[in-house]
């Protein structure tokens, strides 16, 4: 069993309060749980309107499986109009 975890930044230039941020990472983490099976908790910056931290995690047979759902989850968060990503960080364990 390989668990696979990431661990990103990002700054979010069109929120402009606490309420905002809330509506924008409840949406964002019900996708992410949706559309790759995986653990994301909102882990750091709670009280920063602009600054979010993500803690992601998967479980999978092999490592690399769990590295290419964690890099597809890694595009996704890249694609997203509403985040611009400062930092990540991929471990697999």
């Amino acid at each position: 069993m390989r668990v696979g975890l990431l661990t990103v930044r990002a700054y979010l230039p069109g929120i402009t309060s606490l309420k905002g941020k809330r509506s924008l990472i409840r949406s964002l983490t019900s996708q992410l749980r949706d559309n790759f099976n995986i653990s994301v908790a909102e882990i750091g910056s709670q009280d920063l309107w602009q600054s979010l931290e993500l803690g992601i995690a998967c479980i999978s047979n092999n490592g690399s499986k769990a590295n290419e759902t964690l890099s597809s989850v890694l595009k996704f968060l890249q694609e997203q109009r509403d985040i611009v990503l400062i930092d990540y960080h991929l471990e697999l364990i």
